[in-house]
């Protein structure tokens, strides 16, 4: 808030109006003391500040939530935890006070049949466990190989298997064999070849075509070319039949070699499987004992508990102390700084009008002074 202590004012003849020049003010922040007619107690027209709410104290308001969740927690424990009634048995709480605090204990009464079958269990678990004891102390310490078991084969024998074939090797098998059917095919053509030659020159010499004639000579020619490809004929099909032996005795080869990896893989497969044998047989025997030992130590639950059917657990929930004080101190400093700023409004309207009836009151004294100077001067 400004309070002025001076101000000085001037006539402007151009706009015809007052100017303020010149001012002195102080800033004030302090309390203000009103004054006025019509005020309550005689005080003026000012209204008196409301003293502001005290926060609440911290540590009270977690006491008192702390005492409340103790409560809740206390009707919870006896809520939640209900008796049992049951044909197996029954099953109660007691509930014991520490430090304040409710503490459930509970207890499972069996039946007299449940007791019994619960004893006689017991008697049958205690046997069982010292004949688990002695079986454990039974339990093979060795390694896991029976003794003469075959040690495992790390290689195979092929000292016995013939060296890989090359069709270079059956080469002169090929050339016998060709030589050989030409030969063959050739003793067989020979008389008839020599047959159809006779008979050829004799026809020329009955028909007149006399031995050294042209047409004779020409006949004799076409035989000739004709024997000729009738034996490159048979000299090709001689060669094929030579490759074909030479393929043959090749693939003959390689299944006798394949025959023989085969003969020394068997001794080496069969080795390696009686070996297999004898250690799965072993192994069968040694955890044999191991099962039943875990058979006995696969127990089940000895005796059926007390149970309850479905139970509606409903729980009680503490109320927010904390909350409600807070929010109790919330409204009463949102009900104060409402009033504190009705109070600061209606003080700056007090100012304001203060101001402006000053203005009013200079403006009226400048107007007089005019007035005189122009009369004055006029």
């Amino acid at each position: 808030m400004r309070i002025y202590t001076e101000v000085v004012w001037q006539w402007n003849e151009l706009t015809r109006e007052y100017e303020r020049v010149s001012e002195k003010f102080e800033d004030y922040s302090g309390p203000i003391a009103h004054c006025g007619g019509g005020g309550k107690d005689g005080g003026g027209g000012g209204v008196a500040a409301p003293p502001a709410p005290t926060p609440p104290d911290p540590y009270k308001t977690a006491a008192a939530q702390g005492a409340q969740d103790r409560e809740t927690a206390k009707a919870n424990a006896l809520l939640l935890n209900p008796a049992v009634n049951s044909p197996y048995g029954n099953v109660s709480y007691d509930i014991n006070s520490l430090s304040g605090i409710a503490r459930p204990t509970q207890t499972i009464k069996l039946s007299p049949a449940q007791q019994a079958e619960l004893e006689a269990r017991n008697q049958v678990s205690a046997s069982l466990g010292q004949a688990g004891i002695s079986l454990a102390q039974r339990l093979p310490q060795s390694e896991l190989m029976a003794p003469g078991t075959p040690q495992r084969p790390t290689s195979i024998d092929y000292s016995n298997v013939a060296a890989v074939p090359t069709m270079e090797q059956y080469a002169t098998d090929r050339d016998n064999a060709s030589k050989a059917a030409y030969e063959q095919q050739y003793a067989l053509m020979a008389p008839e070849l020599e047959q159809s030659r006779r008979g050829l020159e004799n026809r020329l010499v009955q028909t007149g075509n006399p031995l050294g004639s042209e047409a004779y000579n020409t006949e004799l020619d076409r035989y000739e070319r004709n024997k000729n490809a009738s034996l490159q004929n048979l000299a090709n099909a001689s060669v094929g039949q030579g490759y074909g032996i030479q393929n043959q005795l090749f693939n003959n080869a390689n299944i006798a070699r394949n025959q023989q990896i085969q003969e020394a893989q068997l001794g080496y497969n069969t080795a390696n499987q009686l070996r297999n044998d004898q250690l799965a047989e072993s192994q069968l025997l040694r955890n044999q004992q191991i099962n039943e030992l875990a058979a006995i130590l696969q127990g089940r639950e000895a005796i059926t508990l007390p149970v309850s059917g479905q139970y509606n657990q409903n729980a009680l929930q503490a109320p927010n102390i904390a909350g409600l004080i807070n929010s109790n101190y919330q409204g009463q400093l949102g009900s104060y700084n409402q009033q504190m700023n009705a109070i600061n409004q209606q003080q700056m309207q007090q100012q304001q009008n203060a101001y402006n009836s000053g203005n009013a009151m200079t403006s009226g004294l400048f107007g007089i002074g005019s007035a005189l100077a122009g009369g004055f001067f006029g």
